[in-house]
């Protein structure tokens, strides 16, 4: 249960009962519709079971139908049954008749779903970190959230279909440095550095199933910087969805790992001056279809740098200062 009234001003992680900003699980949130229970009996108020387990679970295709268990008796007189139904056709009216599918119709739902999750996230402000920074137990991978290190450029597109899509941070990391194992030495090219998606994933139906990764000819470049989407939709200055999963593997030729090179000049956050200001004075156009909603308050993506365990990571100056540029022209950004 959220608080939304504007007095609360901390809201309570549910997993700890800590008085910190809410973090919820996309899984999670999945869990809470997937698996609906009502009980429309007219002795009581209707009330809903919830699972908030914290296992990665496959997206359903199908859910559970209204209505109390198989093999349950009611002892309510035959109006009071009449109005449970009421009820009921009430509820089924207000969840738009969406959140039920047939089996044909599973494909459709999904999608649905998908935007009924995204919308839910974007009223209760929810940070959606599956697979965040805190998923990235090697300290050699430097994970760093709301972070989007830009780097010399990208050996390995996230997006696309099927692109180059993983379960977690983790995993994107453990990437790079398989690339950067492999694909960096001499005779590397062809080598399979990541093995080919397995049929039946989730990845897989959406976004078609990625073949077996192959080191690139000509110049060698090695993995040097990961960069992870851990929420449904990740934002950016650019024309394309960037959706959950997308690892894009990077180089930086100077200064790593001390400077990775940042649009974002160490801040995790876009500048509140910007994110209030009218759309055509964003710094870069971003089409309605790509991201209709208002600007995000956090850089909303992962990013780290191989390197020792114990070297220290700042930040370095990108090759394209948007963001200082803009605030000299609209600012002063006060972060």
């Amino acid at each position: 249960r959220f608080d939304l009234s504007p007095s609360r001003s901390k809201p309570v992680d549910i997993h700890t009962r800590a008085p910190r900003r809410a973090v919820l699980r996309p899984e999670s949130l999945r869990a809470i519709f997937a698996r609906p229970r009502f009980d429309l009996s007219p002795s009581g108020p209707s009330t809903v079971a919830a699972d908030f387990r914290h296992e990665e679970a496959p997206m359903p295709t199908a859910y559970a139908p209204l209505g109390r268990e198989r093999g349950s008796r009611s002892s309510a007189s035959v109006p009071s049954s009449i109005a449970g139904l009421l009820i009921a056709a009430g509820l089924l009216l207000l969840l738009n008749s969406a959140a039920f599918p047939s089996t044909a119709a599973a494909a459709a739902a999904d999608d649905d779903f998908d935007q009924r999750l995204q919308a839910l996230e974007r009223v209760l402000h929810i940070d959606s970190v599956a697979g965040g920074e805190g998923d990235v137990a090697d300290a050699t991978c430097h994970a760093r959230a709301n972070t989007g290190y830009a780097g010399d450029g990208a050996l390995v597109w996230g997006l696309g279909k099927p692109g180059f899509h993983l379960a977690g941070a983790s995993e994107c990391c453990t990437a790079c440095q398989a690339h950067a194992r492999i694909c960096g030495g001499a005779g590397s090219e062809g080598k399979e550095w990541w093995p080919a998606e397995a049929n039946g994933t989730a990845s897989a139906r959406k976004h078609g199933r990625r073949p077996a990764m192959l080191c690139g000819g000509g110049q060698r470049r090695a993995c040097q910087i990961w960069t992870f989407c851990p929420s449904p939709r990740c934002f950016a200055f650019d024309i394309h969805v960037h959706e959950f999963g997308e690892c894009w593997l990077k180089f930086q030729a100077e200064r790593l790992p001390e400077a990775p090179k940042d649009p974002h000049f160490g801040h995790s956050t876009y500048p509140e001056r910007m994110r209030q200001a009218p759309r055509r004075d964003w710094p870069w156009a971003v089409s309605m279809d790509v991201w209709p909603d208002a600007m995000p308050r956090e850089v909303p993506w992962v990013s780290g740098v191989l390197a020792p365990a114990g070297a220290t990571i700042g930040w370095g100056r990108p090759d394209d200062a948007w963001r200082e540029r803009w605030c000299q022209k609209h600012g002063p950004c006060d972060e």
